[in-house]
C-alpha cells in the first residue's frame, strides 16, 4: 500500500515538473518578445499606399517593442501570395501580414482566394481610409458632382471609370452606382501609378481612389475631385462635397488596414503586440505622418473589437457580389 501512495505522488509531482517545464518558457517566451526582428509582410509592391502606412508603422514599432520590424514586399494574386504564405508560416509571433480588409473581401468575392479574417489571428486594425473620392480628369468636360450626376444618370455606361477590379476601387465604384442611380464603364488599371496618366491622357472620363492619391494634380487643376465617399466632409480639403450631401448617404465606403499574425500563435504576444500599435496611435508624430500624406487620422480597434469591425465590412460587401462578379 505505502509502495502504490509513494508511485502515485511520484507520478503526480512528476506530472507537476512536466507541466512547468512546459508552461514556464512559453510565458518567458512572451515576456521576451521579440528577441529577433519582427518580419512585417505587406501583399503588394513598395511605394503604395499599403506600403506606405506598413513602412510608417514600423518605424514607431520598432522604438515601443524595442527591436526591429523588417517590412517584405510579397506581391501576386491581389494579396493572395502573401496571405497563403503567412497562412502556412510558423506561429511563434515573428512573421504576420499588413493587408486592407477590403481588398481581401474582393479577392474572396471575386473567386480570387477563399481566405478572409477568420483564417486567421487579428492583432488590430491600425488605419481606416475614408477619404475615397470619385474624381474626373479636366478633359471629360465635368463642371462639378451634380454636372456629373446629370450627365453620367443620362447616358448609362458612357463614361469610363479607372479602377482596380481586384481591390477596393472597385467595390466603391459598384457602390456609387447603386446609389447614385448611374452606370459608369469600368477599367482595370490597377493601382494609382496607372490611373493618373490615364486621366491626365484622356484614355478614361474618371477614376476613384484616396484623396491623397490624386493631390498633386488636384492642386494643379488637372483633376477634379467630384465626391467624397463619407458621411462628413474632410477638413483637410473641405471643399469636395460628400455622396450624403448629394443624396447617397448608402454610398459612404471606408476600408481598414489590419496586422494578422498565423493561427495558433500566443495570446500574449497578440496582446503586446496590439498595444504597442495603441502606443503608435497617441504619437503626435505619427498622427502628423499620416494626416500628411493621406489626410487620415489615428484609427485603433484592438485585438477583441477588431473582429466585429471586419465582419461589419463583409457584410456591407458581400451584398454586392453580383455586380463585383460581372466584370
Amino acid at each position: 500500500m505505502k509502495n502504490n501512495m509513494f508511485r502515485r505522488l511520484s507520478f503526480w509531482i512528476a506530472g507537476i515538473l512536466v507541466a512547468g517545464v512546459c508552461l514556464f518558457p512559453a510565458v518567458s517566451e512572451a515576456a521576451d518578445w521579440p528577441t529577433r526582428p519582427i518580419e512585417l509582410i505587406v501583399p503588394y509592391r513598395a511605394g503604395g499606399d499599403t506600403d506606405f502606412h506598413a513602412r510608417t508603422y514600423a518605424k514607431y514599432l520598432g522604438k515601443v517593442l524595442g527591436g526591429t520590424v523588417t517590412i517584405i514586399n510579397m506581391e501576386g494574386a491581389a494579396g493572395s501570395v502573401a496571405m497563403q504564405h503567412l497562412a502556412a508560416s510558423r506561429p511563434d509571433g515573428y512573421r504576420m501580414v499588413f493587408n486592407q480588409d477590403a481588398n481581401m473581401f474582393t479577392n474572396k468575392i471575386q473567386g480570387g482566394s477563399d481566405m478572409d479574417h477568420n483564417n486567421f489571428v487579428i492583432a488590430a486594425i491600425g488605419v481606416r481610409d475614408d477619404t475615397s473620392v470619385l474624381v474626373a480628369g479636366k478633359g471629360a468636360g465635368f463642371a462639378n458632382a451634380q454636372d456629373f450626376l446629370t450627365k453620367a444618370r443620362a447616358e448609362p455606361g458612357k463614361y469610363s471609370v479607372a479602377t482596380n477590379i481586384a481591390g477596393f476601387s472597385f467595390f466603391v465604384v459598384c457602390k456609387l452606382e447603386a446609389f447614385g442611380k448611374f452606370s459608369l464603364n469600368p477599367v482595370d488599371y490597377g493601382g494609382a501609378a496607372a490611373m493618373i496618366p490615364a486621366l491626365l491622357g484622356n484614355k478614361v472620363s474618371l477614376a476613384v481612389n484616396s484623396y491623397g492619391v490624386f493631390k498633386q494634380h488636384i492642386d494643379n487643376g488637372d483633376i477634379i475631385p467630384l465626391m467624397l465617399c463619407a458621411e462628413k466632409r474632410n477638413p483637410n480639403f473641405p471643399n469636395v462635397p460628400t455622396v450624403s450631401e448629394l443624396g447617397m448617404p448608402g454610398a459612404v465606403s471606408s476600408r481598414g488596414y489590419f496586422f494578422a499574425f498565423p493561427k495558433g500563435t500566443d495570446q500574449a504576444i497578440v496582446k503586446k503586440f496590439s498595444d504597442a500599435v495603441a502606443a503608435v496611435q497617441k504619437d503626435p508624430a505619427y498622427a502628423d505622418d499620416i494626416r500628411k500624406a493621406y489626410y487620415l487620422a489615428p484609427f485603433y480597434r484592438d485585438a477583441a473589437t477588431a473582429k466585429k469591425y471586419m465582419d461589419d465590412i463583409w457584410t456591407d460587401m458581400v451584398k454586392y457580389q453580383d455586380a463585383m462578379r460581372k466584370n
